[in-house]
């Protein structure tokens, strides 16, 4: 999971397509994903009726950049299964990770809605499908039912909210606890129960999981030898395993509170 290697130093090209007939398992998997967005769930079925029949499902490969189809990022996008990774880039033409996005989650929603603002970078952590929604489709629908602004008004609003608790609650923590509290994160959201401890099979680098902690990735490669030398976590080229979720949890020091519970206590 957490290699030493820098993302940008293989950029892989674009794997995605409209997604084939799915099995009737699969499709109940992906409708059971969209009715875990809040976004979508704010909407009247006419218009859930609309956004389905205009976008389209994409499937994006592990470790693999969402492309679309006709080169523009003017697309809405509701993750329906697996998990993403979003990134700008900086000042010094690196990508920095800005956040990680579960099923039902939306992206590209500020862009969409303002035509201007810069569009984040889409990488799939695991195979990932997504519903795409041409902007100018939601655009002319916030136009009808303002009911539809509202909803990504408040997803837009609710995504800030739980970085600036994020970053609220990391402030007075070490480099250590700071790397702490996103791999509690990625654990609890992604991690696998194995024997040896909770496994983390995600392609982070070391400088996106620095930045996405906001430390340095010189910082973030001594917080993981920090965490090594007090037992717990072990890693490898390609994977991380906690072996005491408790432990890195303690060793934060402080509340971690993800998306599904922000948002439930703020219901």
């Amino acid at each position: 999971m957490i290699s030493s290697v820098a993302s940008t130093s293989r950029t892989p090209e674009t794997r995605h397509a409209r997604h084939p007939a799915a099995s009737s398992a699969e499709a109940a998997r992906l409708g059971q994903g969209l009715r875990r967005s809040r976004f979508l769930q704010r909407l009247r079925r006419p218009t859930i009726e609309l956004f389905l029949a205009a976008g389209s499902i994409r499937t994006v490969e592990r470790d693999m950049r969402f492309q679309p189809e006709d080169g523009a990022n003017d697309w809405l996008l509701v993750v329906a299964s697996g998990a993403v990774k979003t990134h700008m880039s900086s000042r010094t033409g690196s990508e920095r990770l800005v956040g990680i996005t579960g099923v039902g989650g939306v992206l590209n929603a500020a862009p969409v809605i303002t035509e201007t603002a810069e569009s984040p970078g889409v990488t799939a952590l695991v195979v990932t499908t997504l519903l795409t929604i041409p902007g100018r489709i939601v655009r002319d629908e916030m136009a009808k039912a303002p009911e539809v602004g509202r909803a990504i008004a408040e997803e837009l609003s609710l995504q800030q909210l739980v970085e600036q608790r994020a970053v609220a609650a990391m402030v007075d923590l070490d480099a250590a606890g700071r790397v702490a509290y996103r791999l509690t994160q990625l654990a609890r959201d992604w991690g696998t129960e194995t024997p040896r401890g909770r496994v983390i099979d995600l392609p982070l680098t070391q400088e996106e999981l620095g930045a996405w902690a906001h430390v340095s990735r010189e910082s973030a490669a001594k917080a993981l030898q920090v965490l090594r030398a007090e037992g717990i976590v072990s890693t490898g080229r390609k994977l991380l395993v906690v072996h005491s979720l408790e432990a890195l949890e303690e060793r934060a020091g402080v509340e971690i509170i993800d998306l599904t519970d922000l948002a439930a206590h703020l219901a």
